[in-house]
């Protein structure tokens, strides 16, 4: 298991191996992301300034993932399938607002 990060500007060090593809364009970066074999993306952008959903509707992963790091749903399969959400920031008679399916964490609530 190796956990990357596809990330706008490079710096830094850890135990995640970086990827830029901030000067790369949504096609370039979803043929990064599909070349590197990324079985899960996750999202932190949601509908935030400079967000690459673009990118996202391109599928270049087979589960794509929102919520953390933005509360809402994405509005659309093709950018994620799956929501982060704890009970009390998406409760499950919300589940209805979302075009994601709910995947809640198990001990708490998402930010």
């Amino acid at each position: 298991l190796e956990m990357l990060a596809f990330v706008r500007a490079l710096g830094g060090e850890g135990a995640v191996r970086r990827v830029g593809v901030g000067a790369l364009s949504s096609d370039g970066a979803a043929a990064a992301i599909n070349r590197d074999n990324v079985h899960v993306l996750i999202t932190l952008d949601g509908w935030l300034q400079r967000n690459r959903n673009v990118l996202l509707s391109l599928r270049p992963a087979p589960v794509q993932v929102g919520g953390l790091g933005h509360r809402g749903t994405l509005g659309d399969t093709r950018v994620a399938q799956y929501y982060v959400a704890g009970r009390v920031s998406a409760p499950p008679e919300f589940a209805v607002q979302f075009t994601e399916r709910l995947a809640y964490l198990p001990l708490g609530h998402a930010p």
